[in-house]
């Protein structure tokens, strides 16, 4: 069983406030049916269901979204393109991965040929040192060049530990 819509409406309500009364209101109930509902055993069940359920679909998004961005921070786009000596073309769409094809941000057709803009790397490296929570300090006094090696070594951490994440 799940939750109604109703019955989310009032585990919701009653989370910011313990009046059964302003919650009913929230919830589109009558005091009584809320009551009710709240007499239930299985109702807390239900609750405890459906939120466990929200922060596990949370996880599982932000997990999807990581590995995005490892993707996009280890794209090859040599692995894009067919040809040899005599030149090289674009694959196919259909001869690519999925991963392969979130790292393309636009394909443009012209007269002069096929451009394929694909998303920055070191965007994405970006946000997963952001996702990771690895902040970097401004204030450290240390100088340009040793603020850039320790930003490689952080993202160079980043890009080993998802490894499994990228396309062959």
């Amino acid at each position: 069983m799940k939750l109604t819509f109703k019955e989310r409406r009032l585990a919701y309500a009653l989370s910011k406030d313990d009046d059964i009364a302003k919650a009913a209101t929230e919830a589109d109930m009558t005091i009584e049916q809320a009551q009710a509902k709240l007499a239930e055993p299985e109702f807390f069940e239900l609750v405890e269901a459906d939120r466990q359920a929200a922060v596990t679909a949370d996880m599982e998004t932000a997990e999807r979204i990581i590995a995005r961005y490892a993707n996009i921070a280890n794209n090859d786009p040599g692995e894009f393109f067919l040809g040899g000596a005599a030149g090289y073309e674009p694959k196919p769409v259909e001869m690519l991965t999925r991963e392969q094809r979130q790292c393309i941000k636009k394909i443009t057709h012209s007269q002069h040929g096929i451009t394929i803009e694909f998303h920055c790397p070191m965007r994405a490296n970006d946000k997963l040192a952001e996702a990771k929570r690895i902040f970097i300090e401004t204030d450290t006094g240390e100088t340009t060049d040793e603020k850039a090696a320790r930003i490689r070594q952080l993202l160079r951490g980043i890009n080993d530990a998802t490894t499994g994440i990228t396309t062959h």
